[in-house]
């Protein structure tokens, strides 16, 4: 994400609160507001839900909010094991001042993961270039986190699981192999984390590509 420049999208809900929709639907009908609640106060302007596909009532609401008092923006998890009756805070990403661009998947075994990019700030300025991306992963379907490993800078990420193979796919804007005179938005970067080994694959628009190790 380019600095101030967020990603503000028809899905963020408001400046006071951050809403969920539960909706309901009939065999050939329109689907109808079953139930309203918000869950958490505050500028949520990135976030994406995710269900466990093994036990639906595992729920987490991943991404960035904006912290005034601090005037910073820190990553967030809630997590619901009821179906997103209650919810509750569970982790909290404050590595940096601006931590953003995060995504988040749920894979077999009820494991889910968190992708959290924190920028490096020095001087009031973000430097992405400089910045981390982390990855907390959850084994009790995204109750309790732990960080297992770290890389470079992950722009407007995005990540699912292969339920064959459990492994973790990540989307990126890749900045690293950007054209010259292009600039962002040239390239896609795509993180391939296997369980025992990670690789990172850069995948040109042209369809080049080019396998290389993961820094970790």
């Amino acid at each position: 994400m380019r600095t101030r420049n967020w990603k503000l999208f028809p899905r963020v809900t408001g400046l006071l609160a951050f809403s969920l929709l539960f909706c309901s639907s009939a065999f050939e009908q329109e689907l109808q507001l079953a139930k309203r609640l918000s869950i958490a106060l505050g500028w949520h302007p990135w976030y994406e839900l995710k269900v466990d596909p093994e036990t639906p009532n595992n729920v987490v609401v991943c991404g960035a909010k904006w912290d005034a008092d601090s005037n910073a923006s820190f990553g967030f998890v809630y997590a619901s094991a009821d179906g997103g009756a209650t919810w509750q805070s569970v982790l909290e990403d404050r590595n940096s001042t601006w931590v953003t661009e995060q995504s988040c998947a749920f894979g077999p075994h009820h494991r889910a993961y968190f992708v959290s990019e924190a920028s490096k700030v020095i001087d009031g300025r973000q430097n992405h270039d400089l910045g981390t991306t982390r990855l907390y992963v959850s084994e009790d379907g995204g109750q309790h986190w732990s960080e297992r490993l770290k890389t470079g800078w992950a722009d407007w990420s995005t990540s699912a699981v292969n339920s064959r193979s459990q492994e973790l796919y990540t989307f990126y804007n890749s900045r690293g192999t950007a054209e010259s005179g292009h600039g962002w938005g040239t390239t896609v970067g795509l993180e391939r984390l296997l369980r025992a080994r990670s690789f990172t694959l850069e995948c040109k628009i042209s369809a080049t590509a080019v396998f290389t190790p993961l820094t970790l």
